[in-house]
């Protein structure tokens, strides 16, 4: 049997995150992944780092969580991104009453939003339709997030931290309504493996309901 002090469950952006986060902090962890690492949502989404620039008047709550999140990832993990910025554009099929707040909003936000001309524009992306009128220079960029989640493992084994592929977590075990352990099965062996532990990350995306359903409890989730 081995044993830890967390079991994190799921190995994509989420679950690498917090197993890098925990080892980083000395609590011992170890992370189980069903299947090969970033093979869930983390391997299916758009790769657009954004900026929060779409979110600023609506949301502005999460426009300051996506610019904190960007900068961050541009610091700790800047081989991930690549910084290709964005544009936000106003054509005349736009409401231009729309424009101030959205740039006070960005400046509320802590975004960096730079006019340039249409021209500039274009000259940056070629594909840029040409009936631009204003055009805002962003911090969007791309991030490669297969690349991040590996080099998350990376760092966290550093620290400690351990992570095992191809084990699907097929029991979640209790004493006195406290997490003792979990146990996985090595979809590669078959054989099963005991994890004493004193807590378990749920990380798990589309699979989060049922690896809740494990412990007794109930998250709703619909995947899509």
């Amino acid at each position: 049997m081995l044993e830890t002090t967390v079991v994190v469950i799921g190995g994509g952006a989420t679950g690498m995150g917090t197993l890098r986060d925990l080892s980083m902090r000395g609590v011992p962890a170890i992370l189980l992944e069903q299947g090969g690492l970033a093979h869930g949502t983390s391997s299916r989404f758009h790769g657009l780092l954004h900026s929060g620039g779409r979110y600023v008047v609506n949301d502005p709550e999460s426009a300051r969580e996506c610019i904190e999140e960007n900068m961050i990832l541009r610091r700790v993990g800047k081989q991930c991104v690549e910084v290709t910025e964005g544009l936000f554009v106003l054509t005349p099929k736009d409401d231009p009453t729309f424009v101030e707040p959205w740039i006070k909003g960005c400046a509320a936000a802590g975004i960096k939003a730079e006019e340039i001309s249409p021209a500039e524009a274009r000259r940056l992306e070629p594909d840029l339709t040409p009936d631009a009128q204003r055009v805002f220079r962003v911090p969007d960029s791309c991030v490669d997030g297969f690349r991040l989640v590996l080099h998350n493992r990376m760092s966290a084994e550093r620290y400690g931290g351990r992570a095992l592929t191809y084990h699907e977590v097929v029991a979640i075990r209790q004493r006195n309504g406290a997490v003792c352990g979990v146990t996985a099965r090595n979809l590669m062996t078959g054989e099963t493996v005991d994890i004493a532990c004193r807590m378990v990350v749920n990380a798990a995306g589309s699979w989060s309901g049922e690896v809740a359903a494990l412990a007794g409890l109930e998250a709703a989730i619909t995947p899509d």
